[in-house]
């Protein structure tokens, strides 16, 4: 899947592609900057109510409030950021997995999901073979059946190919 633009991620109304990996750097710039005149402004009313006050916020006040300000937007940031990376190795893991390469789901369905996939149950065993002739089947590897969707496994694959469930 080849990755989009700027413009054209901003206007994919199916959100198949995501902008704000591209956005962080801006988004930290725009908080630093935002954080520097919340912490002048505070000086600033700090000097107005004496200049007492304002001393201690232009030495003390100001530099914690800025310092705490950039730690917790830093903090926010990263953790928005790690959730866009734990979705895109999520995503190779269920290639290298044996899955096949889905678009992005959209984050906010623009029509309503249908009902739920009903399992698909394993059929049934056929009699049991006398147990002095070994069958083909009792030689043949046991299949394998997805938990969540109900969909086969191959053998030796870590996820379902279906819906990416982990294996075991």
């Amino acid at each position: 899947m080849e990755p989009k633009g700027f413009f054209q991620s901003l206007f994919d109304y199916s959100f198949s592609s995501f902008i704000t990996t591209k956005l962080i750097k801006v988004l930290y710039i725009l908080s630093t900057i935002a954080i520097a005149i919340y912490t002048l402004v505070l000086v600033l009313v700090l000097f107005k109510a004496s200049p007492a006050a304002g001393i201690f916020g232009l030495l003390i006040l100001g530099p914690l409030a800025f310092v705490i300000g950039m730690i917790y937007m830093r903090v926010i940031l990263e953790l928005l950021i790690v959730v866009f990376r734990i979705h895109e190795d999520v995503r190779e893991i269920n290639v290298r997995g044996g899955g096949t390469m889905t678009p992005d789901v959209p984050l906010l369905a623009a029509e309503p999901a249908g009902p739920a996939p009903t399992p698909v149950e394993p059929p049934p065993a056929p009699p049991a073979a006398p147990a002095n002739e070994p069958t083909d089947e009792a030689l043949a590897p046991t299949k394998l059946f997805c938990k969540n969707c109900g969909a086969e496994i191959a053998a030796g694959n870590s996820f379902c190919t279906s819906c990416g469930t982990p294996v075991g």
